[in-house]
């Protein structure tokens, strides 16, 4: 999950430490521990109150081949949820900031 600067400072806020890296292309981004976020316990995720701003609007994903914010087709809950275009909007302000803060 790629972390925007709110979300850094939100969880290390919460005393967590070395939560991150920087991936070949220079967007911060959770870990993960065998596959799955770190802070995923197998049934829930401890830090949920304060999760990144990406897991708060998922399952809204932008699709790069249909250029467009759309509901992730992997996420089996998809059709509970509603893609409005205030999501779909935060969606894109994510990925600008992302990109402006791309290899800090």
């Amino acid at each position: 999950m790629p972390l925007t600067d709110s979300d850094i400072k939100r969880i290390s806020g919460l005393g967590f430490k070395n939560f991150f890296k920087v991936n070949k292309l220079g967007m911060r981004q959770l870990r993960n521990y065998k596959g799955k976020c770190i802070f995923h316990s197998g049934k829930i995720c401890k830090i949920y109150d304060s999760r990144p701003t990406g897991c708060q609007l998922y399952p809204a994903v932008f699709d790069e081949f249909e250029n467009d914010v759309i509901l992730d087709n992997h996420c089996p809950f998809r059709e509970e949820f509603l893609l409005t275009t205030n999501i779909s909007e935060k969606v894109i302000e994510i990925l600008k900031e992302l990109d402006e803060n791309r290899g800090k």
